[in-house]
């Protein structure tokens, strides 16, 4: 998991997936509400990048100015509509882990999914 500093300089990053296919720009860093280590980001995705999608950074990898996640883009593309606005209910919560197959102990995906990491539940930090 990156630490707040590293996590913290990733906003207008690009975010890519584990074959190196752009998702989009990193927008805001959520901290886990329980660790307060940098859990998860917004990244705009969509053709004019309207659309802001939760994608945890548990197993990120940084490399300059971009991010590495270990998730197919259009995994990431499915994940859960939620409104970053708003604090995540405890249900939207559960979406979100199931989804990325996020351990919320941990904050490392659990490898059994093959598409595609850490547990954040406050936005932005």
């Amino acid at each position: 998991m990156p630490d707040e500093d590293t996590a913290g300089a990733w906003r207008g990053h690009e975010l890519i997936d584990r074959d190196g296919e752009k998702i989009g720009k990193i927008a805001e860093i959520y901290r886990d509400q329980h660790t307060g280590e940098p859990a998860w980001v917004t990244v705009k995705t969509g053709l004019i990048g309207n659309r802001l999608t939760l994608v945890p950074i548990g197993d990120s990898l940084s490399e300059g100015k971009i991010v590495r996640v270990p998730f197919d883009k259009e995994h990431v593309k499915d994940a859960p509509a939620i409104d970053p606005d708003d604090e995540l209910s405890a249900s939207d919560q559960r979406a979100l882990y199931d989804h990325y197959g996020v351990d919320h102990a941990s904050g490392q995906s659990d490898g059994q999914h093959a598409e595609p990491g850490a547990g954040g539940t406050h936005p932005p930090t």
